[in-house]
């Protein structure tokens, strides 16, 4: 037991339940998400000025891809529309 008398917490982590960090170097921020089930990472880097929650979404999505599963934004984008020819939807 802590000493401050709280109970320690010793949850194993939840499916799904993923971990985001966010370190400054320099001009840049680098945001890693860890999945807490397997310990599988993702790193992305982005200027400094960006938003905080713009390189969250982007270090999940890259940990969603490596894990294999898809977010429902990625459900629907670069796929081509019907009938329409060649290439993609952007």
């Amino acid at each position: 037991m802590p000493p401050d008398g709280r109970k320690p917490d010793r949850r194993t982590p939840a499916a799904g339940e993923i971990y985001v960090e966010f370190l400054r170097q320099g001009n840049a921020v680098r945001a890693t998400a860890i999945d807490a089930a397997s310990g599988v990472e993702a790193v992305v880097v982005g200027p400094l000025t960006a938003h905080q929650n713009d390189l969250q979404k982007l270090a999940v999505a890259k940990l969603m891809r490596l894990l294999g599963r898809e977010t429902p934004s990625e459900a629907d984008t670069n796929k081509t529309p019907p009938g329409s020819g060649r290439g993609i939807v952007v």
